[in-house]
Order: structure tokens, then sequence, then C-alpha cells
């Protein structure tokens, strides 16, 4: 965990006041308190290729050029999981709020007890976090992510984008493969289903699955 503690860190993350093992694996999954506009900036690092800058607030405001805290090619392929319709149709079904009709990498939370939820979306020119919860802290009624803060963010998406460019930021070289969604193997003829995956050069698999025959 100390990587990662020092990876948000990098982004701007100035909450995470104690040391790494305090926080364990579940610093992984957000079991830390956070600010909003820090971990808006950190996605915004995900927008960028991976070069991390403080938020501006004005459009006037110059803009920090930043510093490189991860590679590109990785940021982009956070980009593309966080846009997959299908990966979260388990949970939320496909055709879910999070899915306009323009692309956004979107990614919800809920904490422990309900306390509040968050939901973060990134589009062709636009970087949104939504926080959704009390002031005073008191736990709300089973208000999920999905629920609360997600159609949130998906009506200031849809509001904010109007005339904006539609992709997400892509890079080149990303090379499309059908895997079998249980094996993660090429798919094959007998396999239960099937999913479009991309994969940096030199990591796509080259075998056929191997489990299903």
């Amino acid at each position: 965990m100390a990587s990662l503690h020092h990876r948000l860190v990098e982004l701007g993350v100035t909450t995470l006041d104690e040391r790494p093992d305090h926080y364990g694996l579940g610093l992984a999954l957000g079991d830390a308190e956070l600010r909003l506009d820090e971990l808006t900036a950190a996605y915004l690092a995900l927008a960028n290729g991976g070069r991390a800058r403080p938020l501006v607030f004005r459009a006037d405001d110059p803009r920090p050029v930043g510093v490189q805290v991860g590679e590109a090619r990785a940021a982009a392929l956070i980009l593309d999981a966080l846009d997959d319709d299908s990966a979260r149709a388990g949970a939320f079904g496909l055709g879910s709020v999070l899915e306009p009709s323009f692309e956004m990498a979107a990614k919800t939370g809920t904490s422990v007890g309900w306390r509040d939820n968050w939901a973060f979306g990134i589009t062709g020119e636009l970087v949104i976090g939504v926080w959704v919860g009390n002031f005073d802290g008191a736990p709300m009624r089973e208000v999920s992510g999905i629920t609360g803060a997600a159609p949130l963010l998906r009506a200031i998406a849809e509001r904010a984008q109007l005339g904006l460019h539609d992709q997400l930021p892509r890079i080149k070289g990303l090379i499309p493969r059908e895997i079998c969604p249980l094996s993660g193997a090429l798919v094959g003829p007998s396999c239960p289903g099937a999913r479009l995956e991309r994969f940096l050069p030199g990591t796509a698999p080259e075998a056929v699955c191997p489990w299903h025959v």
C-alpha cells in the first residue's frame, strides 16, 4: 500500500495523515477520507494522460503545467475500463445512468453505513466530481453512488457537454481482442460469452481459452 499511498500524494491528495500501513488494503477501495476537489483533480490526471495538476476554478486562471505521475498508456486503459457498460452490467445493468449518449468514463463510490456517496465522470473535455451526503455526517437511507450522486453526474454532464467533443482521449497502439470473460484468454467456440478488451502491445493474450472445450 506504500506505493499507492505515494501515488495519491503525487496526485495532490493532502488528507492522508497516517502512515500507509494504517490504511492497509482498504486504501485501494477508498478507505480514507478525501476532499472532493482533490479526488476530482486525481481523475483529471487520467484525462490528461497521467499528468497531475491542481484544479483551476475560473476560465481565465492560468493552468499549471503539472507533473507526470503515471504512464499515458495506463491512463488510457483505465479510461477504457471506466467506460465499459458491459463490465458494470452485473451491478447496475446495461444502459445505466452512467451511460449518456456520449462517451463518459465514470466511477461511483458509497461510504460504509450510507454516510455519503460519490460519482466522477470524464468526457472528451470535462472532468466532473459529485458528492452527496449530509453536512452533519448523518447517514442516508440506503442511498448509494448509483442512486444518489450518479444521476446528478449524468444531468450535469449532459448539460455541460452540449457542443463539446464527445469522445474520450485515446492513444494509438492499444490492441483490441475478444476474450473469454471467465478465463481471460482469447474467446473460443465453446466459451459462454465474449468481451472486447484493449491491451497494451505485448500484453494481449495469444492462446485460445483452455477452460471451455
